[in-house]
């Protein structure tokens, strides 16, 4: 089952354009058994032209925009960390068994299906485990989500994206972007996750509360606590 800091990250990349899974697990079978190797806590493409225009373009996040490689089929692989240690998956850490961790970012790979021969799945798998991303024809990259910074995904040079950051922008700029537009105050999802639709009733421009105490009330809902 997906923390619900991996689902909250999942929509965020969707009002983002992303179409997106979570927890896709490596699996690494050996006589008798089939143990999980390792799990990716998000994977989301982003094809080039993809927008949201209801009468107007919804907003995107500029902190996501910036990291993408315009005009390419854009891929997220989410590493995901709601807790107090913001500590980076196997994959991703330069102490980690090389050929291991590559086996396991071919799996990958060819799992997103963007690459057909083996050369150019290992090229991108070698490209991702050094470096966090890879461009061959399209963009895969890493990308931290966390309640707090990580010096590992600093140390690596990933991008950080963080879970108050994803909050921020909900309230200050999505949620609020139909009123914003004299459209209505909000707009109706029933069918959405829960989890979504309670962070929504969170950030409802209509209702009373500054900006800060609703980042705050969504902090804890998706995190069972509050962030300092």
């Amino acid at each position: 089952m997906a923390q619900a800091s991996e689902t909250f990250v999942r929509w965020y990349l969707r009002f983002n354009g992303y179409l997106g899974v979570e927890n896709l697990v490596v699996h690494e079978p050996t006589p008798g058994a089939v143990p999980q190797g390792a799990e990716f806590d998000v994977v989301a493409v982003r094809f080039p032209f993809s927008l949201e225009i209801p009468g107007f373009e919804l907003p995107r996040d500029p902190r996501l925009a910036e990291i993408e490689s315009q005009r390419l089929i854009n891929v997220v692989i989410g590493e995901v960390k709601g807790g107090k240690k913001p500590e980076l998956n196997d994959p991703w850490r330069a102490e980690a068994d090389d050929a291991v961790q590559l086996r396991r970012l071919k799996y990958l790979v060819r799992w997103i299906g963007l690459y057909e021969r083996d050369e150019e799945v290992e090229k991108v798998a070698k490209d991702l485990r050094r470096a966090g991303k890879s461009e061959l024809a399209h963009a895969i990259r890493v990308v931290y989500f966390g309640a707090r910074p990580s010096k590992q995904a600093a140390d690596r040079s990933i991008p950080q994206i963080l879970l108050p950051d994803i909050a921020s922008w909900i309230v200050n700029s999505r949620a609020g972007s139909w009123a914003q537009q004299q459209v209505a105050t909000r707009s109706a999802h029933d069918q959405w996750d829960e989890l979504i639709k309670n962070v929504w009733n969170l950030a409802d421009p209509a209702l009373p509360g500054t900006p800060e105490g609703k980042i705050a009330s969504i902090l804890a809902l998706v995190l069972g606590r509050a962030v300092p």
